[in-house]
């Protein structure tokens, strides 16, 4: 269910299964209609047509979007800035220009969310990890943390295949409590026993 269907907005679009960007980059079947869906990186181009860079979280790459302005309207592609949320129905064509082998020819866009570009923390210029730390909702998005988040799974996942195939039960531990100021930071807990003056009497 997308967005505006939990608003009760009726899609015109035609019905398509998505396909995710992962699997689009890697499809070999250039010709085929798809639909995919995803947030935008960058947008570039000119008076005719545009090149929208979109990406669903399923790989770091980025599958290309040719939009024919001409198509659609200036007015109606104006949204279509850096972190707006579309669903793209289009053709999967080889690509003629470089830095990808393969792209979408767009029949069909739905915006389904905006972001404004003055307030939108994630633009194309890079960012400093100190600045990611205020956002952390967002940093998933960005190929920073993308590289991490997935080569810290694949060690993970790597650890605890090698010990579940040998017999051994993997326990991966979740604390639930941490120093207000230990995250990112040097400083851990210290944590000293007090004897209660009640539990001395007893003793003595």
């Amino acid at each position: 269910m997308n967005l505006l269907e939990i608003h009760g907005i009726r899609s015109n679009m035609k019905q398509l299964e998505r396909t995710t960007i992962a699997d689009a980059l890697k499809s070999a079947q250039t010709g085929k209609e798809i639909n995919v869906k995803g947030w935008v990186r960058t947008r570039r181009g000119n008076k005719n047509v545009s090149f929208v860079a979109l990406n669903d979280g399923t790989t770091i790459n980025n599958i290309q979007v040719v939009i024919d302005i001409a198509l659609f309207g200036e007015e109606y592609l104006k949204p279509i800035t850096t972190g707006a949320c579309l669903s793209v129905n289009g053709k999967l064509v080889e690509s003629q220009g470089q830095g990808q082998s393969i792209e979408i020819q767009a029949v069909e866009v739905e915006i389904y969310g905006t972001a404004d570009p003055a307030t939108y923390p994630l633009q194309k210029k890079g960012h400093s990890l100190e600045f990611l730390r205020e956002i952390a909702h967002l940093r998933p998005r960005t190929n920073t943390f993308g590289a991490v988040f997935r080569m810290r799974h694949h060690m993970s996942y790597a650890i605890h295949k090698y010990f579940n195939d040998r017999g051994f039960f993997p326990y991966a531990p979740h604390h639930g409590f941490r120093c207000r100021r230990c995250r990112f930071h040097v400083r851990g807990y210290h944590i000293r026993y007090k004897q209660s003056s009640q539990n001395r009497r007893r003793q003595n």
